[in-house]
């Protein structure tokens, strides 16, 4: 079976556990792997997981390929948030040794990062949500954590089975992830006031799990790429070839 018969045969499975949790729902916003193939290849795996998707049923992934096929990144007739280009173009720095590159550096790469080479990026992403039906367009932390608290399964599964290199959480750590998934462990990287970075651990498996804000926040999208930045290599300075490790992962097993 070729890797995309067999993310799909695991897929379709998975959205029928889903289904059979929310036999009521409206609205179905299934997600996942942009493009399976380029995924599979990437070097650096990277999984966004935000709070919801809301609108008619779609499969979000399917649009934004869709999009990128067309030399477009549109989204729900909007163009994809510069914070989310930015962060994507600073993860793909992590199989680079991150602690030569100056922020001057930094941001020259960020000003050099063509609107081609965030489309071959983006198909490299798993793109999830915390909850995948009958979105709204204003999240409330206590309905996504009861959302979470049912779908916790699913969200595993998608994690475990995707293997990323990274997590990073747009706006579901405070009050969310933290207090249905069992078990964060130790800080990789705390700084109040910016972002934090912590190892999720699911059935003895550690991912590192990037605490930021959604990227539709308003604030300033350099400094955003800047504080991701940072994090990232003072996660290297405290533990040397961390990130090395994370890459050329295996996946879809």
């Amino acid at each position: 079976m070729n890797i995309i018969d067999r993310y799909n045969v695991w897929d379709n499975k998975l959205q029928r556990e889903y289904k059979c949790l929310w036999p009521n729902m409206k609205c179905f916003n299934w997600d996942g792997v942009i493009s399976p193939e380029d995924y599979y290849k990437a070097n650096v795996k990277v999984m966004f997981l935000n709070r919801e998707a809301y609108g008619d049923d779609y499969n979000i992934n399917e649009v934004l390929k869709e999009q990128i096929d067309n030399n477009l990144v549109v989204f729900q007739n909007k163009p994809i948030k510069n914070k989310l280009k930015n962060r994507l173009k600073t993860l793909s720095l992590l199989e680079k040794k991150v602690l030569s590159i100056t922020d001057e550096d930094f941001e020259q790469c960020l000003d050099l990062y063509s609107e081609e080479d965030f489309r071959k990026d983006l198909l490299k992403v798993a793109y999830c949500n915390i909850k995948k039906s009958d979105g709204e367009p204003k999240s409330r932390i206590k309905n996504l954590r009861e959302c979470l608290i049912i779908n916790k399964d699913i969200i595993e599964k998608q994690i475990l089975f995707f293997n990323p290199s990274v997590i990073v959480g747009g706006n579901v750590f405070d009050g969310i992830i933290e207090r249905v998934m069992d078990d964060f462990g130790m800080d990789l990287y705390n700084k109040p006031g910016t972002i934090n970075v912590y190892t999720l651990k699911i059935h003895e498996k550690e991912f590192p799990f990037i605490d930021m804000s959604h990227p539709s926040s308003l604030k300033n999208v350099l400094i955003d790429a800047l504080e991701l930045f940072t994090a990232i290599k003072e996660v290297e300075t405290s533990n040397p070839g961390y990130w090395r490790s994370r890459c050329g992962l295996s996946c879809f097993e």
